[in-house]
């Protein structure tokens, strides 16, 4: 199998219509320039739409990269990081495993996890006032009742 057949058999998620169901397809590579350039231009000439995972691979100097991210974009491919790779993928913060996909982004960029630490700390303090607030403050019929006392029980 050569490498624009492996970029279009991974781009087709092993379904035949494509990753996830779309025609899309993910590239990554060791080099920019050949092993990343070469499947994504032939992938986009045959209909797909491509996502270069530019932080997944690299090159040997910034010009060659310069160059051949230049010539992707010009191809059709979106540069894209393994961050953004990973947004597309989970789509919503609204989900049961949204802690996993949190754990996933730790391992992407490690500062996230004060942003995640920060955000647990935040929904504690919020569920200890709204069980605050339950056992403390008045329920409506008590309100009701107390407006209506100070009103002459009108």
């Amino acid at each position: 199998m050569d490498t624009r057949e492996s970029a279009l058999n991974f781009g087709k998620g092993g379904q035949g219509d494509g990753f996830l169901g779309l025609r899309h397809a993910a590239e990554v590579g060791s080099f920019h320039n050949v092993c990343v350039a070469f499947p994504a231009i032939s992938a986009v000439e045959e209909g797909y739409k491509v996502f270069a995972v530019v932080d997944a691979s690299g090159t040997y100097s910034k010009m060659a990269q310069e160059i051949t991210l230049a010539r992707l974009v010009q191809a059709g491919v979106v540069p894209i990081d393994t961050a953004a790779v990973a947004s597309e993928l989970q789509k919503s913060w609204h989900r049961d495993d949204a802690m996993q996909w949190a754990d996933i982004y730790t391992k992407i960029f490690p500062p996230y996890r004060l942003l995640i630490e920060s955000y647990g700390k935040a929904q504690e303090v919020v569920k200890k006032n709204e069980r605050w607030l339950t056992e403390n403050l008045p329920s409506c019929s008590e309100l009701s009742a107390t407006r209506e006392a100070r009103l002459g029980g009108s």
